[in-house]
């Protein structure tokens, strides 16, 4: 994937989101599962039925997520982050 800004890429985003500041920061690569994000990615915390993605927030973030979306207020995690909320 070639690095797009995000703003850029929560533009096309299927849901309305909120954020307290968007920054202009360059992503590499969009990742679901925590254990596959590389340095440079947006992690999506998504919740499921046998897991919530919110609980490897961390993890990615440890990993190099330099930017989560997610359905909870994350204000308390040290990436940028983006909530969504569903209609």
């Amino acid at each position: 994937m070639p690095k797009v800004n995000l703003p850029s890429i929560l533009e096309d985003f299927p849901f309305p989101y909120k954020s307290t500041k968007l920054l202009d920061l360059s992503i590499s690569g969009i990742a679901i599962d925590s254990r596959a994000v590389k340095s440079g990615d947006l992690f999506v915390a998504m919740q499921g039925g046998m897991t919530d993605g919110h609980t490897y927030i961390p993890m990615a973030i440890d990993k190099g997520a330099v930017a989560v979306v997610g359905q909870m207020d994350m204000r308390r995690t040290p990436a940028m982050y983006c909530s969504v909320r569903r209609a």
